[in-house]
């Protein structure tokens, strides 16, 4: 379950589709174009942050059973 939770916030990163569309809706518009790759990309910068962070809070390291050593 945490995995898919910080697999979905960091689905919000693919960022290209979108600005490929602002430039697509608002030809000539140069501010509204511009303004709109700059939220496009600070969102797609907070998603890489939060889910880095939502991963080193909440997901475990994988145990890697050759690492493993018992002491006795």
């Amino acid at each position: 379950m945490v995995a898919h939770c910080g697999a979905g916030i960091l689905g919000g990163i693919g960022f290209t589709m979108s600005i490929f569309t602002t430039n697509l809706a608002f030809p000539g518009h140069h501010e509204t174009v511009n303004a709109a790759k700059m939220a496009i990309l600070l969102a797609s910068l907070s998603a890489g942050l939060l889910g880095y962070i939502w991963f080193r809070l909440f997901a475990k390291p994988a145990v890697n059973s050759e690492e493993v050593t018992v002491v006795a």
